[in-house]
């Protein structure tokens, strides 16, 4: 494969990183929302007594699908990846946030705090995605318990139920995530009616997506 098949993030080697750094998965952001769900965080921390690493704002998110991590990013997976969002269709739907749990596993010592998603329409997105992508004949991970990752911590939270938070969900991101550095940038954004907002044809810088509605 030519130097040309591939996106080439990395220049040299970068301590922080693991070996496959380069993570590819689409998603929704925060937006509006953004405000709230920090706010909602902070209580839950203070509350509960937990200190831990907090996501911030702009980059909090729920995923959608997870296309892989990859030493550098082949060409092949944006493209499949624009032309499966291109025939995505479906109306603009709200997200309600109502629960905080933390999930079982994960790594000792660093266990995720969520707001757990519920949205019929969300699966539905979820699905639409990993049927357009199989038809590119791409592998992707299903979407199976929605979520916005708060912080990670030592300990584990009570579940506790929180005043109801909504997000207007009428687009969606492909997102590269430089792992190790906490760095995203925008592959591509779409409108739910399948329209590309920002068409994958080169790589954007970094994006402050919380300025952006989602």
């Amino acid at each position: 494969m030519t130097h040309q098949d591939h996106f080439d993030f990395i220049r040299e080697p970068d301590l922080r990183r693991p070996l496959k750094p380069e993570r590819v998965f689409f998603s929704l952001f925060a937006g509006e929302a953004g405000g709230p769900i920090v706010a909602c965080r902070e209580r839950l921390m203070r509350e509960q007594r937990i200190f831990g690493s907090r996501i911030v704002e702009e980059r909090l998110h729920l995923s959608l699908s997870f296309l892989g991590d990859f030493k550098r990013i082949p060409s092949k997976v944006p493209y499949g990846a624009g032309l499966a969002a291109d025939r995505v269709a479906m109306p603009p739907f709200e997200v309600v946030l109502d629960h905080a749990v933390t999930f079982e596993g994960g790594r000792p010592g660093r266990y995720a705090t969520v707001l757990l998603a519920k949205s019929d329409a969300l699966h539905d997105l979820g699905g639409s995605l990993c049927r357009e992508l199989g038809l590119q004949r791409m592998k992707a991970g299903a979407l199976t318990v929605p979520h916005v990752t708060l912080f990670y911590s030592p300990r584990r939270i009570r579940p506790t139920r929180i005043k109801p938070i909504r997000l207007w969900i009428d687009r969606f991101y492909l997102i590269h995530s430089e792992r190790g550095l906490s760095r995203y940038t925008m592959l591509g954004c779409w409108f739910l009616g399948g329209t590309p907002i920002a068409p994958v044809h080169a790589v954007t810088p970094p994006l402050a997506f919380g300025s952006m509605a989602a």
